[in-house]
């Protein structure tokens, strides 16, 4: 596993649920040319492909990602999350649901400090749908969730 491979499996994970956009996609490959004196022809695709191009980032970013591990990237990923929806709290439900997806899509067993990731989605359901609490009180247990996964407070 290298540094970018798993990078390029957090900032899949990002792309996934929708808190960064295929622009900052390349501004991130973009930055990685820099930083390295020879940089893999695939990010130098990755960095030249159009923005519009959804299905084509993906596919090179999982070739990017190839031997990383999974879960670390999934932490790594959610001290990003935990700002998006900071600063955008009416996503908060649609981020829930996609946490689920993450956790839910791998074969892999999903580890105890992350099994909270199954619930999310259904605390926005219950209070919409059957008043059992309410979105306000979903939004902060999960902010309350992902504020664990802040940057230089977990381990990977």
């Amino acid at each position: 596993m290298t540094a970018l491979a798993q990078e390029a499996a957090t900032i899949s994970i990002l792309l996934q649920l929708g808190v960064i956009s295929t622009k900052d996609v390349i501004d991130w490959a973009d930055e990685n040319i820099v930083r390295v004196p020879k940089p893999r022809p695939l990010l130098i695709e990755l960095s030249t492909t159009p923005a519009n191009r959804l299905d084509l980032i993906s596919e090179m970013l999982s070739a990017l990602k190839m031997d990383s591990d999974y879960w670390p990237a999934v932490r790594d990923a959610l001290a990003t999350v935990h700002s998006y929806v900071l600063s955008r709290p009416q996503d908060a439900e649609k981020i829930a649901q996609g946490l689920y997806l993450v956790a839910s899509n791998q074969i892999l067993e999903v580890p105890e400090d992350l099994q909270f990731m199954y619930g999310l989605d259904d605390a926005f359901y219950l209070a919409r749908e059957n008043g059992l609490g309410n979105e306000n009180d979903a939004r902060l247990d999960m902010l309350l969730e992902l504020a664990k996964f802040k940057v230089g407070q977990h381990e990977s």
